[in-house]
């Protein structure tokens, strides 16, 4: 092999050590640009979601409201009648919630429902709680409603179950309104946007939890905002 062909092979050999050196570092380069980028898009998703939270922390006057509306902490609770976790959370923990914080004048509780505008059940129940809530009898139709089994929950359970607490005459009509349609419908398109699908979720002072929460995971949080 001759000498001048050495230097070649030599300053071939360099340059690929060079071009691999630099394709390295390069490389390193554009995984941390990619980092950069996801993490900023991660960012702004985070700011858009906690916007969209702050905008349904907002307490209206077609809101469910029990307790004191100047109340130091809130609850907003997103749930379904035919929902067994729901049932099971309202008649314990809520019980105890109640007892301990929202007789007291600590916790605001506002009840919010996720519902499929298809299922004919779902929508009828939320309905009725709502006509009853704007007749002052909204508890007293959970205690009912919660109180019925699986095999009880249907249509004509529920119209009898109004006509008790109404003391009157009163047919799916009277409450299947437009009115309601669109309260009930808005609440689950805000909830929806933001990617609430599941019951029951909270709002606990502005904090999204999705899943059932027991009393003294919440207590542990109204206790660190009450004073």
């Amino acid at each position: 092999m001759s000498k001048g062909f050495k230097y070649i092979v030599i300053a071939i050999f360099v340059e690929l050590q060079v071009i691999l050196i630099l394709l390295f570092f390069y490389s390193n380069k554009i995984s941390n640009l990619d980092n950069k980028i996801r993490n900023t898009n991660i960012f702004i998703s985070e700011i858009f979601r906690n916007k969209k939270i702050e905008e349904l922390t907002i307490i209206d006057k077609d809101d469910i409201i029990i307790g004191a509306e100047n109340a130091p902490s809130t609850i907003i609770y997103y749930s379904k009648y035919d929902c067994p976790v729901c049932k099971n959370f309202y008649n314990t923990t809520y019980q105890k919630l109640k007892e301990d914080y929202i007789d007291k004048g600590l916790v605001r509780f506002v009840y919010r429902f996720l519902i499929n505008p298809q299922n004919d059940l779902a929508a009828q129940s939320v309905l009725a709680g709502k006509f009853l809530y704007d007749n002052n009898s909204f508890e007293i139709y959970n205690d009912g409603i919660y109180s019925l089994n699986n095999n009880e929950f249907d249509s004509l359970a529920i119209i009898n179950l109004v006509n008790k607490i109404n003391g009157g005459a009163i047919d799916y009509d009277d409450f299947d309104s437009a009115y309601y349609k669109q309260i009930i419908k808005l609440k689950t398109t805000q909830a929806l946007s933001i990617g609430i699908t599941k019951t029951p979720t909270f709002i606990i002072n502005g904090e999204l939890l999705e899943g059932n929460r027991s009393y003294e995971n919440i207590s542990t949080k109204l206790n660190s905002s009450i004073k």
